[in-house]
């Protein structure tokens, strides 16, 4: 895991003993085993827990997550900015919302955007002066989907004398993040006073004269709108102060999403191993584990659906914005009551779909 990363944790309350394998022969971790079904893609993933970044609150502050079935089609709109429109903002954030299978990846100008239940937000993206297209491409596990080309024209000479910009665009609830105010190089006015409003309901949260001391907490996931104004001034009592807009987004993302999604992409693996689809099994791995697991799916093709079956259940995980290991058991039949444990590893690639690195 990336130490700059925020890590979340799921686990069921201990009842039973599972014995680790994968580098950690011996050791012995407590955890529930959980009961089985016939796809079992949402093995674990309801369990409420602590899962906040401080360790004492419960999760269940959080609303549910409702996961969209693995046939809901891909869909894709831009609303913010409006295509074609003029900017004087030398980094764009593109605002919009999808429909899409769990595992669906976003990616805008070669990056990867989060996104949360349908709504989602674009890293800023630079532009050159002038016209400016952007391709914002939706992406599954097997393929690229629909992609929309949003047009933007970038005029230098519109640039806002000030301009609010969150530290980062998006993170997991329960959150705090910071907001710098950015002047137009060259500003002659002096930055005196920031007002913002930024839970978006309309009032003023945040009113200070120290440009240090712009934060805000986001316990809620949700996509936000951010106004407020900031004031520059001379200090001639003879002259009226500016006041100027300001306006950004940010985006709390739900932390069941990615649980939730990488126990579906889980599923998908074994559904298709137990139909004997080799070629959709392989799209849920990673290019290097694709041409490890080939020859072998090849070759045991016929005990496929056997194999499907004894890969074992998710008891437990824990994940960041771009990397993810499963916890799975199965039962060990010498010793009844236990069971061997095992780590499936995933990353979040380019294309920000989920799939398994190592296994």
């Amino acid at each position: 895991m990336n130490s700059d990363e925020q890590l979340v944790a799921f686990s069921d309350p201990p009842t039973g003993v599972v014995r680790m394998r994968n580098g950690c022969v011996g050791v012995l971790v407590f955890a529930m085993v959980a009961a089985s079904s016939a796809a079992r893609a949402d093995e674990v993933c309801g369990v409420t827990d602590n899962m906040l970044a401080d360790g004492f609150e419960p999760a269940n502050i959080l609303p549910a997550y409702t996961l969209p079935g693995d046939a809901t089609p891909l869909t894709l709109s831009i609303a913010d900015p409006p295509d074609n429109a003029a900017t004087g903002l030398d980094r764009i954030v593109l605002r919009g919302s999808f429909t899409g299978p769990p595992n669906t990846g976003i990616v805008a100008g070669d990056r990867v955007v989060a996104h949360s239940n349908t709504e989602f937000v674009t890293p800023p993206i630079a532009l050159e002066p002038g016209a400016n297209a952007i391709t914002v491409q939706l992406h599954g596990i097997d393929g690229p989907g629909p992609s929309i080309v949003h047009h933007i024209t970038y005029d230098p000479a519109l640039a806002p004398r000030a301009r609010v910009l969150p530290r980062t665009v998006s993170a997991m609830a329960p959150t705090a993040i910071a907001f710098d105010i950015a002047l137009q190089p060259g500003e002659p006015l002096a930055l005196t006073r920031i007002r913002l409003d930024t839970d978006g309901n309309g009032s003023i949260d945040v009113d200070t004269t120290n440009a240090n001391a712009l934060k805000a907490t986001y316990l809620q996931p949700g996509l936000t709108k951010i106004t407020g104004t900031a004031t520059l001034d001379d200090t001639n009592p003879n002259t009226a102060p500016l006041q100027v807009p300001l306006a950004t987004w940010f985006l709390a993302v739900h932390p069941q999403q990615t649980r939730y999604t990488l126990c579906s992409a889980f599923g998908t693996m074994r559904t298709r191993l137990a139909a004997q689809n080799v070629d959709g099994a392989l799209n849920t791995l990673t290019i290097d584990m694709q041409e490890r697991f080939e020859p072998f799916w090849t070759a045991i093709k016929p005990q496929l659906p056997t194999v499907a079956g004894e890969l074992g259940t998710i008891i437990d995980a824990r994940f960041s914005r771009g990397e993810a290991e499963l916890l799975l058991a199965r039962p060990n039949p010498g010793v009844p009551g236990t069971s061997n444990a095992f780590r499936v590893q995933w990353s979040r690639g380019t294309d920000g779909v989920w799939r398994i690195g190592a296994m």
